[in-house]
């Protein structure tokens, strides 16, 4: 089986149609991305959309990205329950109804928000 030892994710800028998510992580089994890290990425968010919808992952650093909502019930990043850490510096969100969706204790914010 392959798997990535780093994935980044960088400098993207994603406009987003409504109920859509921008960036969606899923890795089933917690052995096909290991380390995962998201930053500088500007998110144009429609209704009802999701910037980072991280529903499972195993190891995820979120940078700072932005976020920008152009319409009802956006949100900017949401945690699936099986996250296996997550480690979030501040972003920058403007317009958006709920910043961060999901949040347990193996979210870190180590900037208080």
């Amino acid at each position: 089986m392959t798997t990535f030892g780093l994935v980044v994710i960088e400098g993207n800028q994603l406009s987003l149609a409504p109920s859509a998510s921008g960036i969606l992580l899923q890795d089933a089994g917690y052995d096909f991305l290991n380390t995962v890290t998201i930053g500088d990425n500007v998110f144009n968010q429609g209704s009802r959309s999701i910037g980072l919808n991280l529903v499972r992952g195993k190891t995820i650093t979120v940078n700072t990205n932005t976020f920008a909502g152009n319409g009802s019930s956006t949100t900017g990043i949401s945690f699936g329950a099986k996250i296996g850490s997550a480690y979030v510096l501040p972003q920058n969100m403007q317009n958006i109804t709920t910043k961060y969706a999901g949040v347990s204790s193996k979210v870190t914010f180590p900037v208080k928000l």
